[in-house]
């Protein structure tokens, strides 16, 4: 299993049991022998649709509120009128849909905590992942796609960046349909590959995007794809995995959560949908929480 930490601006999604991404070159990537859900935001959900986009300014004035500032404090520590703090508080206020702080205050506290650089940093919202997989009838290899929704909330988006511990050959690696440059690292022990693609065009604070990644992996001998594993990784409003199997109907098909150090059953979950129709799995998690791990597994038999 992998889990990973960053510094910079994070854009980061697990949509199978061996694939991660990041957006930023100097993210420090640490894949661990155990899954934790990591972060101490776990049992919060993030249902920004869209989240709000903010100046840098506004931001900067979001943030000292959020500690607490009142608006002279605010402009003594900005260097700022108490007149420009309340103009642009009242532009704030009307992007998070309230009229008073206290209105919008545990919205506020969410979103500064995601995305600002002194909380977890995030850089991008996803609308839609959607993770379509196809399992070859001898369990050996797979064909993954993955399509996500998302828009820039923070910075300057430059490149995609992909890491995977696929336990095999990952072949035919495209990100947004291109090839992409593969770098690869054992420095922690676990090897891993990162995928690397840069934009044309960056994309800017604001901008929607859709992007795609694909691969064909054939697993390492006497193994087989048996599961597939994603964890929310970055503020998301709604995900979903369809499997299907050219061996037909999937045996012994379950679904769990990471609860701890321990999975449970996910199935009966209210934001969860989860259904086996013939030859597919189907997986839907609507608002998930951050960093929220799910796992879907079958057997041979």
């Amino acid at each position: 299993m992998q889990n990973f930490r960053n510094c910079g601006l994070r854009d980061t999604n697990f949509c199978s049991s061996t694939v991660f991404e990041m957006h930023n070159r100097h993210n420090i990537f640490k894949i661990l022998s155990l899954s934790f859900t990591i972060g101490h935001m776990d049992s919060r959900q993030y249902n920004f649709i869209p989240p709000p986009i903010l100046t840098d300014r506004e931001f900067e004035i979001l943030e000292c509120v959020n500690d607490g500032f009142r608006r002279a404090e605010v402009a003594d520590a900005l260097g700022i009128s108490e007149e420009t703090v309340k103009f642009h508080m009242k532009n704030i206020l009307r992007k998070f849909g309230g009229t008073r702080v206290t209105d919008v205050s545990s919205e506020i506290a969410r979103y500064v905590e995601a995305f600002s650089r002194h909380g977890l940093n995030y850089q991008v919202h996803y609308k839609k992942i959607s993770n379509y997989i196809e399992v070859s009838r001898d369990f050996r290899e797979a064909k993954i796609f993955r399509r996500s929704e998302g828009i820039v909330v923070r910075g300057e988006l430059r490149e995609h960046v992909i890491g995977s511990t696929f336990q095999g050959e990952m072949q035919d690696v495209r990100i947004c349909g291109k090839t992409a440059d593969a770098v690869q690292n054992n420095s922690s022990g676990t090897l891993y590959t990162i995928y690397r693609l840069g934009l044309d065009t960056p994309l800017k604070r604001g901008q929607s995007f859709l992007k795609t990644f694909s691969f064909q992996g054939v697993c390492w001998p006497n193994l087989h794809y048996l599961e597939s594993t994603f964890t929310i990784g970055s503020p998301t409003s709604e995900v979903e995995t369809r499997i299907k199997f050219a061996a037909g109907d999937p045996r012994n098909v379950e679904a769990k959560k990471l609860h701890g150090l321990y999975f449970k059953d996910a199935s009966d979950l209210p934001n969860v949908n989860f259904d086996v129709v013939t030859d597919t799995i189907l997986f839907r998690v609507v608002e998930p929480k951050l960093e929220e791990k799910f796992t879907l597994s079958w057997s041979l038999d």
